[in-house]
């Protein structure tokens, strides 16, 4: 990840926590998703807190500096958030169905997402460090992949 990233302490500011804190929160909702999934807990009902616990935590931050938005944006965020909220769905069940372990190598494909997204939209060609850092991650995930116990 660092390979990717390369930070410098020119650029680090206060905003730079939020993706370390987005990186914890995530493997926290996968963790809480599966226990909650093995305990018996209905994926709807884990979906539901997760999309409450946003909405409350972000609320206050969108009431900040809020502004109307107008229709073709209101469209935006109502697909945005149907995306999300059927994504969401999709994970609590698959983590209901298989073990974290065997379902983390999948989100690796939000890293070549991500690339791809980049070069599409933003016209941004990943340098070779970042695409050395994004091979060392899938690298290194297939490797804790293959080495993870036999189910017994």
């Amino acid at each position: 990840v660092l390979v990717v990233a390369r930070p410098g302490f020119d650029a680090l500011s206060l905003y730079t926590i939020f993706p370390a804190l987005a990186a914890v929160f995530y493997a926290m909702l996968q963790l809480l998703s599966r226990q909650l999934a093995v305990s018996g807990e209905r994926s709807g009902t884990t979906l539901a807190w997760t999309l409450s616990t946003g909405t409350l935590v972000s609320l206050p931050l969108a009431l900040w500096d809020w502004q109307s938005p107008g229709v073709a944006h209101a469209l935006l965020l109502l697909a945005l958030g149907g995306s999300f909220g059927l994504g969401q769905h999709f994970l609590t069940r698959a983590f209901s169905l298989a073990p974290a372990s065997v379902l983390t190598p999948f989100s690796y494909f939000q890293i070549l997402s991500a690339a791809a997204f980049g070069v599409v939209v933003f016209h941004s060609i990943p340098d070779g460090a970042t695409l050395l850092g994004i091979f060392l991650i899938i690298v290194a995930g297939a490797i804790v992949f293959g080495r993870r116990a036999p189910a017994a």
